[in-house]
């Protein structure tokens, strides 16, 4: 498979990373806050990285849900990548059978949702 970015994927990239955040990747210093940030940054590009976010579900779906989790199920996603990417999750669960339940962004705001809740 092809691993490298087409000229408009390097060029939506570049336009949405800093220049520090640049040098690091160019470098292979991506740290954790870089690689965090990029389903925010690039969640407004979905088309053009479509390919990637398939293959990104394809594959967390072959390994952590195929074969775990019943067809039919409700199926929830905790998590910035989820949340910003939901149409194609939506999409590719609906596809395999499986009901489809919440997105949530940051799993703290749901614990101290139901923490007060529940008190």
């Amino acid at each position: 498979q092809n691993k490298k970015l087409e000229p408009i994927q390097e060029s939506i990239l570049k336009s949405v990373l800093s220049k520090s955040e640049q040098v690091a990747i160019e470098r292979g210093q991506i740290t954790d806050d870089i690689f965090l940030g990029l389903a925010q940054k690039l969640s407004g590009s979905l088309f053009e990285f479509q390919n990637y976010h398939w293959m990104n579900v394809d594959l967390f779906y072959n390994k952590y849900v195929n074969s775990k989790i019943e067809k039919n199920e409700t199926v929830h996603f905790v998590g910035s990548y989820a949340f910003f990417h939901q149409e194609i999750i939506k999409s590719y669960f609906k596809a395999k059978g499986y009901n489809l339940g919440s997105f949530v962004q940051k799993p703290i705001d749901k614990l101290i949702e139901y923490y007060r809740s529940n008190n």
